[in-house]
């Protein structure tokens, strides 16, 4: 395949595994294992091709199909791999907005002090963006880490998660 069709091939492939809507913390499913399934035959064929950019693109969707598959630990590697590409190609905006998953999946993971620091240096680029650029400071935030950005700015020794309410 020549690099047009395998970009094309590429965008196939994120479309099909965001026509599943899969989410991090959403129980695993047969559309999360198929996504990483597709996302790890992306993988092959970058590594194949010798294709840098669509490595990127690769790990990309690897990380984000691990996650939404409960493998948020399996994930990390390529979480951290992805914003530092993005970030050497000078595309802060998409590496903040996986940033944010990031916090997700080390959350999910059980590393809570390195979720708030990872979820410090975001908001810190999104306070940054909104000022210059506000349509690129907007990233979706899902529920679960709404807790994570109050609590940001507290001392760690304090840092706790709210309680949920055992009102009924």
């Amino acid at each position: 395949m020549n690099t047009e069709e395998l970009q094309q091939t590429f965008e196939k492939m994120w479309a099909e595994i965001r026509s599943f809507g899969l989410y991090a913390g959403q129980p695993s499913n047969w559309q999360s294992r198929m996504a990483v399934s597709i996302a790890e035959d992306a993988v092959r064929l970058a590594t194949k091709a010798a294709n840098v950019d669509l490595l990127l693109q690769a790990h990309d969707m690897l990380r984000y199909a691990l996650t939404a598959n409960e493998q948020s630990l399996e994930a990390l590697p390529y979480y951290e791999q992805v914003i530092e590409g993005y970030e050497a190609r000078g595309n802060l905006a998409r590496a903040s907005r996986v940033r944010i998953g990031y916090v997700e999946a080390l959350l999910h993971s059980g590393r809570y002090n390195d979720a708030f620091s990872v979820a410090k240096v975001a908001e810190q680029w999104l306070k940054e963006m909104a000022k210059t650029k506000p349509t690129l400071a907007c990233a979706p935030v899902s529920p679960t880490l709404i807790p994570v950005w109050i609590n940001t700015s507290a001392p760690a020794s304090t840092t706790r998660l709210p309680r949920k309410s055992s009102r009924a």
